[in-house]
């Protein structure tokens, strides 16, 4: 990686990965002041410290932004550099690059197929910029508020977040234990809400589909690494302009179990239980308030709508 014509800004989350990260950046901050010309480094008290620090670096000149931290901080940076392409930025204006700091890093899985700087993954070559589609989420809140977001992976409604929020936010034996030891929490959590998760009502449209029911779970897939070990595969790509989209009938936790294998070795289509499509814009109504994951991330919502956003973002390589 050679030196780039301007500046890197970081914005670190060194609360990541249980502080993990503000210990590791160090190292890797001293590997990038070799390889750019100048490293300018951001952080803050809170996650809605991030949109104006983006903003100011944006203002300054910033034409390189990386996000320090996990899969959530990654996504914070996101949503202020769509927030600035709302406001009129040219996409390739500026370029979001990622540093794996968190605990799962999602994004950049297969991590040992990824770039390195001090042995952490990044994503952070000017010379391979290009623009890769971005899926925006419009939640409606039980209040009435809207709520937009903007995420590059996956998000789900029914079983996955639903162990997400106990591994997150219940007081549990797998939020007692996810400090210490992630990848056996995050089975824990999984392998509870497969067998107590009481599915949701919702009524759904994807394209030109139309579906009414009671489910366990529904993806909307852009890459196959959704959290922790689980994968689902798929053959989306960052830069295909759809996703996957798999609706779960209510299911036993056996077939669930079943369902699960079958989706990462064989992916989501083909399975009488699953509705399965190809789209760009999805729109649920949840009879009750659920927790949906957007690339790691919680949000409650009664209604939610997705929309791919093709090219949305310039990414470095």
């Amino acid at each position: 990686m050679s030196p780039a014509a301007g500046r890197l800004d970081v914005f670190l989350n060194p609360r990541a990965n249980r502080g993990g990260a503000g210990k590791a950046w160090p190292s890797v901050g001293a590997a990038l002041r070799e390889t750019w010309a100048q490293v300018r480094v951001w952080t803050g008290e809170t996650a809605a410290d991030v949109a104006p620090q983006v903003a100011d670096a944006i203002g300054q000149g910033a034409t390189c932004l990386a996000a320090a931290g996990g899969d959530g901080t990654l996504q914070l940076v996101l949503d202020a550099v769509m927030a600035a392409h709302g406001q009129g930025l040219a996409v390739g204006a500026v370029h979001l690059g990622a540093i794996g700091l968190g605990t799962s890093n999602d994004f950049h899985k297969p991590v040992g197929e990824a770039p390195q700087v001090a042995g952490v993954p990044c994503r952070l070559n000017p010379a391979a910029a290009r623009p890769r589609d971005v899926i925006r989420l419009e939640a409606t809140l039980p209040s009435g508020t809207v709520l937009v977001h903007h995420l590059l992976q996956a998000s789900h409604a029914g079983t996955i977040p639903a162990a997400n929020h106990r591994l997150t936010r219940q007081k549990s034996l797998a939020n007692r234990l996810y400090p210490y030891w992630y990848s056996g929490a995050l089975m824990l959590a999984s392998a509870q809400e497969v067998f107590t998760y009481p599915g949701f009502t919702a009524r759904v449209e994807a394209g030109p589909h139309r579906w009414e029911g009671e489910f366990s779970g529904m993806s909307l897939l852009k890459q196959r690494f959704v959290a922790g070990s689980f994968t689902f595969l798929t053959p989306r790509t960052p830069y295909d302009g759809l996703l996957d989209f798999a609706l779960c009938r209510k299911v036993s936790a056996w077939r669930l179990i079943g369902l699960i294998d079958a989706f990462e070795k064989q992916g989501m289509r083909g399975h009488p239980e699953v509705e399965f499509a190809e789209v760009t814009e999805v729109t649920a109504r949840f009879d009750a308030v659920q927790p949906i994951d957007f690339d790691g991330e919680l949000i409650d919502l009664s209604v939610a709508r997705w929309k791919i956003l093709p090219g949305g973002v310039s990414f470095l390589g």
